[in-house]
C-alpha cells in the first residue's frame, strides 16, 4: 500500500500521544520507544515512522536517538527490500554524521545514496575542520572540491559558501587580495540569490579585509551595507558589532563625534542582549576614542570601565588590546616603567591565545617605550623581533610599522643612513597595501632623513609628496608633522 506523508504524521502523532501518556513525550528511552513500536508490523510504513521519527529527534538535538531509529529503519528497510526506505535511512544516518561533525563518515554515506550536494556540504565540513587544525592548504583542497562539485550542480548557494570560505582562509594566511576576490564572488552570487544574511556576513568580511590593507574608507562603506541589512533582519548582535567597527573607523580618520556615535550605539545594543564582550569592545572603543583625541583622564576612565568587566574571562584578546592601549596612554605621559608593565600584561595574555598579531604590536610598542626613554639598544632589539613575528605572518602593515620605528630609532641616533634604509622599505610594504595614513607619514620621515643627508632636492620631493597625499586624506596630524620636519634647522 502507498504511504503518504499525511498518513505517516498521523501515525507518528499517535505514538508521541502515547509517550505522552507514558510521560515519555520530552525525553523518550530507547526501551519506551521498542515497546510502542512492537505493536506496529514489520514493513514500508513503519520504515517511514521510524525514519520521521529519526529527523524528529535529530530536530529536537537527541543525535543518540536519532541514530539509533535511523539505524533500526534502514535494518528493516533491507529486510523488507524497501529501496526508498533505504536511501532515506542512509541520508538520515549521513545527516546526523553531519550534524556531529562526523563528516567524513557523512561523506561515505551520502556517497551510497549519491547525494551530491550533500557530499559538497561534507567536503566543506572537512575542510572547515583541516582549517581550525591550521591545515590550510589541505582544508582549502576540500573547499574547492566542494566548489567543482556546486559548479557542476549550479548550487548557487554551496558556490558561495565556498568562496567565502576559500577567502577566509586567504585572509586567515594575510593574502588580502586573493581573500578579496573570493570575497567578491561570493557577495556577487549572494546578490543573486538574495541572501540578506549571507550579503551582510560576506559584506562584513570585505570590510575588515580593507581595513587590513589600511583602506578604511571602503572598510566604513561594506560596514555600512552589512549593518543596513542586520537592522532590517533585527540581527542586534551583528548590528553592533557593525556599530563597533564604525567607531573604530571613524576614530582612526579623526571623526571623533560620528565615532562616539557609532561606540555608543554598539554599546545600547549590547547591553539590550546581556552580551558581555559586546559591551567590553563598546567601552574600549570609547576609550580610544578619547585617547586619539589626546583626553588621557577619559581614555582611562574607560579602560577601566572595560577592565571591571573582566575581558580576560571571555575576551582575551580585548583584554591584552586594553592593557596596550593603557600602557601607550601611561607612555605618553612619561611613566616609563607602568608602561612597559602593561605591555607585558598584554604579552602574556596575546601568547595565551597565540596571537602572533598582538605579539608583534606589544614589541612593536615596547621598542617605542624605550626609544622615549633614549634606550637605543633595547628599542632596535624590540622592534627586530616585532618585524620578524609580523614577517613570519606576512602582515605588511605590522612589518611596514615596526620597520619604520627602527628608522627612528637611527634617526635619533644620527645615523641618517641606517634610518633611510629601513624608511624606504617601510614606504614600499605601505604602498603594497594602499597604507595612505603611514605612506604620507613615511614620506615625511624619509624627506627628514634626506635633508639630514644634505641631499635637499629629494628632501623637498618627498615632502611635497607628503603634504599632498595627507592633505588628500585631510590627516591634519600628519601634515602638522611634515611642517615641522620641513621647518626644522
Amino acid at each position: 500500500m502507498k504511504m503518504t506523508s499525511r498518513v505517516i504524521r498521523l501515525i507518528l502523532s499517535t505514538i508521541l500521544l502515547v509517550f505522552s501518556q507514558l510521560g515519555l513525550a520530552q525525553n523518550p528511552t530507547q526501551d519506551s520507544i521498542h515497546r510502542v513500536l512492537t505493536s506496529i508490523k514489520e514493513d514500508s510504513i513503519k520504515v517511514n515512522i521510524l525514519n520521521r521519527m529519526s529527523e524528529n529527534f535529530l530536530g529536537s538535538g537527541d543525535t543518540a536517538n536519532a541514530l539509533k531509529t535511523a539505524n533500526d529503519a534502514l535494518l528493516l528497510a533491507q529486510r523488507v527490500h524497501f529501496k526508498n526506505g533505504i536511501s532515506k535511512s542512509y541520508a538520515n544516518i549521513g545527516y546526523i554524521y553531519a550534524n556531529q561533525g562526523r563528516f567524513t563518515e557523512a561523506l561515505k554515506i551520502f556517497e551510497i545514496v549519491n547525494d551530491k550536494e550533500s557530499m559538497g556540504g561534507c567536503y566543506i565540513g572537512i575542510g572547515g575542520n583541516l582549517v581550525s587544525e591550521k591545515k590550510y592548504e589541505e582544508g582549502l583542497k576540500y573547499y574547492q572540491k566542494a566548489l567543482k562539485l556546486f559548479e557542476t550542480l549550479k548550487y548557487s548557494t554551496g558556490l558561495a559558501l565556498c568562496y567565502s570560505n576559500i577567502g577566509d582562509v586567504y585572509f586567515i594566511q594575510l593574502n588580502y587580495n586573493e581573500a578579496l576576490s573570493n570575497y567578491s564572488k561570493a557577495l556577487r552570487i549572494n546578490n543573486e540569490i538574495q541572501d540578506q544574511p549571507e550579503i551582510a556576513d560576506v559584506s562584513e568580511k570585505i570590510a575588515i579585509t580593507y581595513e587590513r590593507q589600511g583602506n578604511i574608507t571602503e572598510g566604513i562603506s561594506n560596514h555600512l551595507a552589512a549593518l543596513k541589512i542586520f537592522e532590517a533582519l533585527k540581527d542586534e548582535m551583528n548590528a553592533a558589532t557593525s556599530y563597533h567597527e564604525l567607531g573604530n573607523d571613524d576614530a582612526m580618520l579623526g571623526n571623533f563625534a560620528e565615532a562616539l556615535l557609532n561606540q555608543n550605539n554598539a554599546l545600547l545594543l549590547s547591553k539590550d542582549i546581556r552580551d558581555s564582550v559586546g559591551q567590553i569592545k563598546s567601552i574600549s572603543g570609547i576609550a580610544f576614542i578619547y585617547e586619539r583625541q589626546g583626553n588621557t583622564t577619559e581614555a582611562l576612565k574607560y579602560y577601566s570601565q572595560a577592565l571591571s568587566l573582566h575581558p580576560e574571562l571571555t575576551a582575551v584578546k580585548e583584554a591584552a588590546f586594553i592593557y596596550q592601549r593603557l600602557g601607550l596612554l601611561h607612555e605618553s605621559e612619561k611613566n616609563y616603567q607602568a608602561a612597559l608593565q602593561e605591555q607585558e600584561t598584554a604579552l602574556k595574555l596575546y601568547r595565551t591565545v597565540e596571537d602572533e598579531k598582538g605579539i608583534g604590536d606589544v614589541y612593536n610598542n615596547k621598542g617605542c617605550i624605550f626609544l622615549d626613554e633614549q634606550k637605543y639598544s633595547e628599542a632596535i632589539s624590540s622592534f627586530d623581533v616585532a618585524i620578524k613575528t609580523f614577517t613570519a605572518i606576512k602582515f605588511k602593515q605590522g612589518m611596514g610599522s615596526a620597520q619604520s620605528n627602527m628608522g627612528r630609532a637611527y634617526m635619533h641616533q644620527g645615523f641618517f643612513q641606517q634610518a633611510l634604509d629601513n624608511y624606504l622599505p617601510a614606504l614600499k610594504l605601505f604602498e603594497e597595501i594602499g597604507d595612505k595614513w603611514n605612506m604620507a607619514t613615511a614620506y615625511g620621515n624619509i624627506g627628514f632623513a634626506y635633508k639630514r643627508l644634505k641631499n635637499l632636492e629629494l628632501a623637498n620631493a618627498y615632502f611635497t609628496k607628503g603634504l599632498g597625499l595627507a592633505n588628500e586624506i585631510k590627516a591634519s596630524g600628519v601634515s602638522d608633522l611634515i611642517k615641522r620636519q620641513m621647518d626644522a634647522p
